[in-house]
């Protein structure tokens, strides 16, 4: 049956799944970044470092509030999962610093990725 997606209250999320290799579509529909990150040197290469905080299959919306305030959170479908993401730094340094803050608000299963050219893969 299908169910809205919209239905779902959500409190918290659960880590489902975690897939290391991730191709994302030029066509998405999620942007890579949300609404008022900046944009790095690394960012106009498109290079950058992000720390993968979960995926879950219920669509949650892309505010800090949501995901323990940890800041630049965004957001990318990958068949029936949405994989949420913190960050778009420039360097590796950055991205291992925003990983301990994730990790110390609780998402103990947070993991650094880098999206090269639309390509997300586990560091």
């Amino acid at each position: 049956s299908n169910r809205d997606i919209n239905d779902f209250v959500i409190d918290d999320i659960d880590i489902e799944e975690v897939i290391p290799d991730i191709v994302v579509p030029e066509n998405r529909v999620d942007k890579p970044m949300a609404s008022g990150a900046s944009t790095s040197t690394a960012v106009k290469n498109g290079t950058f470092y992000k720390v993968q905080l979960a995926a879950s299959s219920k669509k949650i919306e892309e505010s800090p509030s949501n995901f323990k305030n940890l800041p630049k959170i965004s957001r990318v479908r990958i068949g029936n999962l949405y994989k949420y993401f913190t960050g778009a730094e420039a360097t590796e340094s950055a991205a291992r610093e925003l990983l301990a803050t994730a990790k110390s608000k609780g998402y103990t299963e947070a993991f650094i990725v880098i999206e090269k050219n639309g390509v997300i893969s586990k560091l």
